[in-house]
């Protein structure tokens, strides 16, 4: 994110709904589900970088019925700094049992009213908004057997980035992997359009 991108996020975004920091800094996002707690960490690579959870939006918000986990699908969490991120963290033994392709087509529609909110009556903001974006799924088990990006066993599949945690680790750090995608593979969104 650039000044002026993160000068409109700031003022028109409730600073409790997301964490934030400056180029070189680690921002961590703490991500608490029923089955399991851990924080996601990156270091921050453009002038500033965001994380947040949209069921944090929801629930300030308080206009669904449910809270939180109120109507709509999303993802876990967001990460905007040089493109966006899109986390969903799965705990299961078969990666059939997945729904993120509707959890991240659910959060890409959160992630553009958000966004959207931002950089409405500002032109040249709205150029900015469009960034790739890098679908991540975080699947927690108990094995870690294939090829390591930044400490973590990954690999592209699909549309999807796939990256196994071990169950046990209680922070992920997803700098190495944000970079790897930059560097090495195709966003699912080529660029992020907000009046879609």
């Amino acid at each position: 994110m650039n000044d002026a991108y993160f000068a409109a996020f700031e003022k028109y975004i409730t600073a409790d709904v997301y964490v934030a920091g400056d180029l070189g800094q680690r921002v961590t996002q703490h991500i608490q589900e029923e089955k399991y707690a851990f924080d996601l960490l990156f270091k921050v690579r453009g002038a500033h970088g965001v994380a947040f959870r949209i069921e944090d939006f929801k629930e300030k918000a308080n206009y669904l019925i449910g809270g939180k986990r109120g109507h709509g699908m999303d993802n876990d969490c967001t990460i905007i700094d040089q493109a966006i991120f899109q986390i969903e963290v799965k705990e299961t033994k078969t990666m059939g049992n997945m729904h993120a392709g509707r959890q991240f087509n659910g959060g890409l529609k959160w992630l553009r009213h958000i966004l959207e909110v931002v950089v409405t009556d500002q032109v040249n903001l709205q150029q900015t908004a469009k960034m790739e974006v890098y679908n991540v799924v975080i699947r927690r088990d108990s094995r870690t057997s294939l090829s390591r990006v930044g400490g973590y066993a990954g690999r592209q599949q699909g549309a999807n980035y796939m990256l196994h945690v071990n169950k046990s680790v209680k922070q992920v750090d997803l700098t190495k992997a944000m970079l790897h995608l930059l560097q090495h593979e195709q966003p699912a969104v080529a660029v992020l359009k907000l009046d879609d």
